[in-house]
């Protein structure tokens, strides 16, 4: 599978720590990312000082349009995701959709980390007000941390990898 395949490029990179989370990415992708960044921090909280660790979630979030903005449903997981690991020194966000199209938008998905609303709030983004939007690709944008591949011409699940380094 995808995830298998991303667990076995991991271990050529020397991350040994792995956590698979297969079908985890269902239900409002605002929703799904409470619960990636919980486990997230979980996870971190039993992986030894200095030992690099990658949870691996795949599946296919939704979510509620009530804005006008851009974006789809991976980005508004690594925003929503933002929110939730803000200040967590070391922890960092990859969601992006296998077929390389995300929604209303030109991009895969979207990277976060734990400096991602500081960063954004230097641009004077505030971070639940492109949430509420459904705007989370201008917000991505501006701070340059949007997944762009192009089509892929295959279409297996959406991918979120948290990475943890400690």
């Amino acid at each position: 599978t995808a995830l298998e395949g991303i667990r076995t490029e991991a271990a050529h990179e020397g991350i040994r720590r792995v956590r698979l989370l297969p079908g985890f990415l269902t239900g409002e992708a605002r929703e799904c990312a409470v619960r990636f960044a919980r486990e997230m921090k979980a996870f971190a909280s039993t992986t030894p000082e200095g030992t690099p660790a990658l949870l691996i979630a795949g599946g296919e979030t939704t979510v509620t349009v009530s804005g006008k903005g851009i974006g789809g449903r991976n980005q508004e997981l690594a925003l929503a995701c933002a929110s939730e690991i803000d200040g967590e020194s070391g922890l960092f966000v990859l969601a992006a959709g296998s077929d390389g199209v995300d929604g209303v938008s030109d991009a895969a998905g979207a990277y976060a980390d734990h400096t991602t609303c500081a960063r954004g709030m230097a641009f004077d983004l505030h971070l639940w007000s492109y949430l509420e939007k459904n705007d989370s690709h201008s917000y991505f944008s501006v701070l340059g941390d949007l997944i762009h591949t192009g089509p892929t011409g295959t279409n297996v699940a959406d991918v979120a990898l948290g990475l943890v380094l400690r």
